[in-house]
């Protein structure tokens, strides 16, 4: 097994965990549904997809979906207020503010957890 310093440019990625990769399927498999965080074994051709093939450890970086996800619910929340705005809705104009604040506040401590694990 090699570590992630062993990758360079013009590297080849053959496969993602034992699974053969494709145009179609590389960014998939390489965010992945499980943890962020987790192992990932990726096949790598050096050069070029006939280079000789090694093993190559590295980890999953959290922000693929749960960024995502993220991004979709403060879009929404933007829909909400903006429609709220435009039809004097003040109350649901208060509860999106609301989700909005905890969601930042949520973001907020997870960042200062993930810090305080990586010190």
């Amino acid at each position: 097994m090699h570590d992630c310093n062993q990758l360079a440019r013009g590297d080849v990625i053959l496969a993602v965990n034992g699974v053969a990769t494709t145009s179609d399927n590389v960014q998939k498999l390489m965010s992945g549904d499980d943890v962020p965080g987790s192992r990932v074994t990726l096949s790598i051709a050096k050069g070029t997809p006939e280079g000789s093939v090694i093993s190559v450890n590295v980890i999953r970086a959290p922000i693929a979906k749960s960024i995502r996800q993220g991004l979709e619910f403060l879009a929404s929340l933007n829909l909400i207020k903006d429609h709220a705005i435009q039809s004097r809705d003040r109350p649901v104009l208060a509860a999106a503010d609301q989700a909005a604040a905890l969601w930042n506040a949520c973001a907020a401590s997870r960042a200062t957890l993930e810090s305080a694990a990586t010190s």
